[in-house]
């Protein structure tokens, strides 16, 4: 059936319009009050939040009010795999990472159209677009000696997996190296649907920390104990496995299931296990990895490493645990 040659007109018309706004009236960054959604002191209090025009839809760019001319390195989050765009259900997390001092990129990289086997190609080409955007923002990123973007990847679930790809194949890619890798509960949604790469091929010098919930089916197990196996070019000192643990308080409840670091729908303060675990331990793997600080909240089995809070009458939040050799699973 032919498209009514009227209809193919608006139809480019709005096209048009739709890449014109894009870049000529562009919407103005949202300044987000960092205190109001942390609940806690960090170093910028003031985070900016806009999209940037990419690859088959629009990603998000978050960026602190650093002064004018501040040189930050870059961190990419990857989201896990739904029908629809869920990238807000991380954003407290996105907005504490970029509050103390980073642009981060939270890539709109799939939904449930996306072929499984396109999630890298998106991805990285969202990566770039995000950090040629961020080259006319307030603050931009910072580079190494050679001119090379300081850049990590951090990921949940088959967005972990994607990761953990997109730093095996970098140099394919045209991205920047990445320094470090943080993925929360990786799945490959069983057998295999997110395809693995060659994770042999990641730089050994690369920080790796690889978080589970002691409540995580068998799916998310295998991916994360197939991959740990295969990442042995990683030495055990910039190695780290950390299992996360449920825990209860009379009616209040923790559980360190696969969502364990997502905004729930009904959640009016902001749960342990992310303000401890994704939250502190984000923050923590990068200043290690671009400032050499902070190390031991993010490595080395250390209290303060494995510190989950405490509930209102004082009782701690069950810790976790960690180690650099054999993974475990609870």
């Amino acid at each position: 059936m032919k498209i009514p040659i009227f209809s193919q007109f608006m139809t480019g018309i709005a096209l048009v319009c739709s890449i014109t706004s894009c870049f000529l009236f562009p919407k103005a960054p949202q300044a987000l009050d960092v205190a109001s959604v942390t609940q806690q002191e960090s170093t910028y209090s003031q985070v900016y939040k806009t999209t940037y025009p990419t690859e088959r839809k629009k990603s998000t760019i978050y960026y602190p009010d650093a002064p004018e001319g501040t040189q930050l390195p870059v961190i990419a989050f990857l989201h896990g795999y739904f029908f629809f765009d869920i990238t807000d259900t991380y954003e407290d997390t996105l907005i504490n990472l970029a509050s103390e001092g980073y642009i981060v990129l939270s890539l709109n990289y799939e939904d449930i159209k996306t072929p499984t086997a396109d999630y890298v190609d998106i991805a990285s080409t969202q990566i770039q677009d995000g950090i040629a955007y961020a080259q006319n923002l307030s603050v931009t990123p910072a580079v190494d000696e050679n001119g090379e973007v300081l850049f990590g990847l951090m990921g949940h679930s088959a967005g972990g997996v994607t990761a953990l790809n997109l730093a095996s194949c970098y140099r394919e890619k045209a991205i920047p190296k990445p320094r470090f890798v943080f993925t929360m509960s990786a799945c490959d949604g069983g057998n295999s649907l997110v395809p693995t790469y060659d994770l042999s091929a990641i730089d050994p010098d690369t920080n790796l920390l690889m978080t589970f919930g002691e409540e995580e089916d068998d799916n998310v197990w295998h991916t994360n104990e197939s991959s740990w196996n295969t990442l042995t070019q990683i030495p055990a000192e910039r190695r780290q496995w950390i299992v996360l643990y449920s825990d209860a308080n009379g009616a209040d409840k923790l559980v360190a299931d696969h969502n364990w670091m997502m905004t729930t729908a009904n959640s009016s303060t902001v749960d342990s296990l992310r303000r401890y675990g994704c939250w502190k331990w984000s923050v923590a793997i990068a200043n290690d990895t671009f400032y050499s600080k902070d190390r031991s909240l993010w490595y080395g089995g250390t209290a303060e490493q494995l510190f989950m809070g405490v509930w209102g009458a004082g009782t701690p939040v069950h810790t976790a645990k960690a180690t650099n050799k054999e993974i475990f699973r609870s």
